[in-house]
C-alpha cells in the first residue's frame, strides 16, 4: 500500500500564473487547433470560431453526441446536474473553471464561451492551502462542512444512531467467504476514508485522522443460520443499533452469515461520516472487481487512491466564509421549523416511515421533456416543488429546505469516483410572492440552488452563528436528496455471478422529513418521515401536494404560484 504523507503541488503556482496566458491562447489559437475542430468542414454553428468554443464543443460532443452544435441548448440535449459535474471536471482539466450556475445561465457552447472569455482569469476564490499534519497514527486533515454538521448532531444525540447507513441482502450463488473477506480488506487498504476517525482531541480543530493501519470489524458466521426473514431483519437492526466509536476506525463493519439453504446474508453497516451514496456505489463496483481478481491472484496488492486526501485539502483551499452572503440571503427569516422546535430536536426517537410514488415511463418521459423545454434540471425543479408543497402543507410563505449537493465539483480535479463523504447540504429558501408564475418561480429557485452550490462548503454551524440562529435548533427540518445510482444486483451481483435477493437499504438522516428522488430504472419519489414529528396524514398530504404541483406544471406552468398554493391547500 502506498501511503501519501506529502503533497506534490509544485506546479500549482505555475498553473495559476499560466492560466491567463492559456485562456488568451485559446481565444487566439494556432491554426491547428481550430483546424482540428473544423476538420469536417461543416458550416454555420457546427464550427468553432475561437479556442474556447473548440474546447467546449469537444467536451459537449463527448458528453452528449458528435452532432452537438454551438447553439444547441444544454437542457434540450438532456443535461442535468450530474452531467454538469462531468462537464465541469473535463473543463477544469482543460484549464476552464466552469460551475453548474454558469451552465444554467449560459446553456449553449457559444454563450458559455463568450461568458468565459469576458470573465477575468483570476475571478475564482483566493486559495488558502490547508496542509495535512503528521500524527502518531497517520495524518490529520480538515473535516468537511457536512462532516462537522453530522458530528454536531451525533454528539448531541448519542443514542439515536443518526447517520448510520446500512445495506443488507441475501446472496445466492457460489460465494467464497475467504475470498470475499480478502476483497473487503483490500478495499479498506485502498481507500483512506475507510480508515478515518474523528477523535475527541481533534473535534475542536475540525479535523479528522486518517490512520495508516486499522483493525477491520468483519465477522463471518459459518454455522448455518435460519433463513427466516424476521430473524435476518432483527440481525440487521442489531447491527444498526450498535454504536460506532468515532475515535476508532473504521466506521464500517461487515457481517456475513451462512444460511441453512446454502445462501449467505450480507450486512454492510457504515457511518455516513465516511461515505456518501456515490461512494457506496463506487465501493460496490470495486469490491466485485477485487473479488474477481483475487481468483487469479491470491496475493493481490492495491495502491491507495489519494483522491480523498486531495479532496479534503482542495475543498478548504477555496472555502469562503461568505458571512455577508448568508446574512443577506437569510435576512428576516422566521426561525420556527414547520414540524415544531421539540420535534426538530428529537428526530431519532422513532424509526422513519416511508411513502413512495413511482412514475410510469410515460410520465417520466413527459416530465423530462418539460424540464428540458424550461431549461431545468430534475433535481433543482423537484427540490423547488418539495419546498412549495411544504409551504402549502404547513401554511408558510417563507421556509427553508435543505438541499443535498454532491460536493464533487472539486476546484482542480474530478472527484466523481472518490470514496468518502463529499456531500454538502445547503439551506434553500422558498418565499412566495404574488406576480410570479410557477415556471418563473421554479427557474428562480434553480438559480438559487446553483448559487448556493458555490458556497456549499460553508458550515451550517457558522451560518447559524452569523444570523443569530439558536445553536441547538436546526436551520431546517426537511431535506431533499436527488439520487441516480445503479442497483446493487447490477453493480455487484451480476459482476461476479451472484444473485442479490431481499436487498434493503436503511439510513437515518437526522431530519423529520426527507424527500428522495431516485432516477434509476424509473423515477421514484420516496418521503421518509418521523411519525412523532410529522403524523401519517400530514405526510400523505405533503406527498400528494407534490404530485399535484407536478400535474399543475404539466397542465399550465404559467399559473400564478400564489393562486396555485390557494387551490392546492
Amino acid at each position: 500500500m502506498t501511503m501519501h504523507s506529502d503533497f506534490n503541488r509544485n506546479n500549482l503556482a505555475d498553473d495559476e500564473l499560466d492560466k491567463a496566458a492559456f485562456l488568451a491562447e485559446l481565444l487566439d489559437p494556432p491554426g491547428s487547433t481550430l483546424a482540428a475542430a473544423q476538420r469536417d468542414g461543416t458550416p454555420g454553428n457546427r464550427a468553432a470560431t475561437s479556442g474556447v468554443e473548440a474546447v467546449l464543443l469537444d467536451i459537449w460532443r463527448d458528453t452528449f453526441n458528435d452532432g452537438v452544435a454551438l447553439d444547441d441548448n444544454y437542457f434540450a440535449l438532456g443535461g442535468d446536474s450530474l452531467t454538469s459535474i462531468r462537464i465541469s471536471a473535463r473543463a477544469r482539466r482543460a484549464g476552464l473553471d466552469i460551475a453548474m450556475q454558469d451552465i444554467i445561465v449560459h446553456p449553449t457552447v457559444r454563450t458559455l464561451a463568450a461568458y468565459l472569455a469576458a470573465r477575468p482569469a483570476d475571478a475564482g476564490a483566493p486559495e488558502i492551502h490547508v496542509a495535512p499534519e503528521r500524527d502518531a497514527l497517520g495524518f490529520t486533515y480538515p473535516s468537511t462542512a457536512a462532516q462537522e454538521g453530522m458530528l454536531f448532531q451525533c454528539l448531541a444525540a448519542p443514542n439515536d444512531a443518526l447517520y448510520v447507513s446500512q445495506f443488507s441482502c441475501v446472496l445466492t450463488g457460489p460465494l467464497e467467504p475467504a475470498r470475499f473477506e480478502a476483497a473487503l480488506r483490500l478495499l479498506v487498504r485502498r481507500h483512506p476514508a475507510l480508515r478515518t476517525a474523528f477523535p475527541n482531541r481533534l473535534l475542536a480543530r475540525h479535523r479528522q485522522l486518517i490512520h495508516d493501519e486499522v483493525v477491520f470489524d468483519y465477522r463471518f458466521d459459518a454455522t448455518p443460520s435460519s433463513t427466516d426473514a424476521a430473524a435476518l431483519d432483527a440481525l440487521a437492526r442489531s447491527e444498526r443499533e450498535r454504536p460506532f466509536d468515532f475515535g476508532c476506525p473504521p466506521l464500517l463493519r461487515v457481517r456475513l452469515v451462512a444460511l441453512a439453504d446454502g445462501r449467505h446474508a450480507w450486512i454492510w453497516t457504515q457511518h455516513h461520516l465516511v461515505a456518501d451514496g456515490r461512494a457506496q456505489e463506487c465501493l460496490m463496483v470495486e469490491l466485485a472487481d477485487l473479488y474477481r481478481r483475487l481468483e487469479d491472484d491470491a496475493n493481490l496488492e492495491v495502491v491507495e487512491d489519494p483522491s480523498y486526501r486531495d479532496a479534503l485539502v482542495d475543498v478548504h483551499a477555496t472555502r469562503e466564509p461568505g458571512q455577508h452572503f448568508w446574512t443577506d440571503y437569510l435576512a428576516h427569516f422566521d426561525a420556527s421549523p414547520p414540524c415544531g422546535r421539540e420535534a426538530s430536536r428529537a428526530t431519532g426517537a422513532s424509526a422513519p416511515a416511508e411513502l413512495s410514488i413511482d412514475m410510469t415511463d410515460a410520465e417520466a418521459d413527459a416530465l423530462s421533456a418539460a424540464f428540458a423545454d424550461a431549461q431545468l434540471t430534475a433535481g433543482s425543479a423537484l427540490a423547488a416543488w418539495f419546498a412549495l408543497a411544504m409551504c402549502m402543507t404547513f401554511e408558510r410563505r417563507d421556509l427553508l429546505v435543505g438541499v443535498v449537493t454532491s460536493g464533487r465539483h472539486g476546484p482542480r480535479a474530478r472527484y466523481g469516483d472518490t470514496v468518502g463523504n463529499l456531500i454538502s447540504t445547503v439551506p434553500l429558501r422558498a418565499t412566495l410572492n404574488r406576480g410570479r408564475t410557477l415556471r418563473q418561480w421554479t427557474r428562480g429557485m434553480q438559480r438559487s440552488v446553483a448559487d448556493l452550490q458555490r458556497r456549499e462548503q460553508t458550515s451550517l454551524q457558522d451560518i447559524k452563528r452569523w444570523i443569530g440562529w439558536p445553536a441547538a435548533l436546526p436551520l431546517f427540518d426537511a431535506i431533499f436528496v436527488h439520487e441516480n445510482y445503479g442497483a446493487p444486483d447490477v453493480l455487484f451481483g451480476d459482476a461476479i455471478g451472484l444473485r442479490i435477493e431481499r436487498s434493503r437499504f436503511h439510513v437515518n438522516e437526522g431530519h423529520p422529513l426527507v424527500l428522495v428522488c431516485e432516477e434509476g430504472a424509473r423515477m421514484r419519489l420516496t418521503l421518509r418521515y418521523q411519525p412523532d414529528a410529522c403524523p401519517d396524514d400530514v405526510a400523505r398530504a405533503l406527498l400528494d401536494r407534490l404530485v399535484r404541483v407536478r400535474a399543475a406544471w404539466m397542465a399550465d406552468a404559467a399559473h400564478d404560484v400564489l393562486d396555485l398554493v390557494s387551490e392546492l391547500r
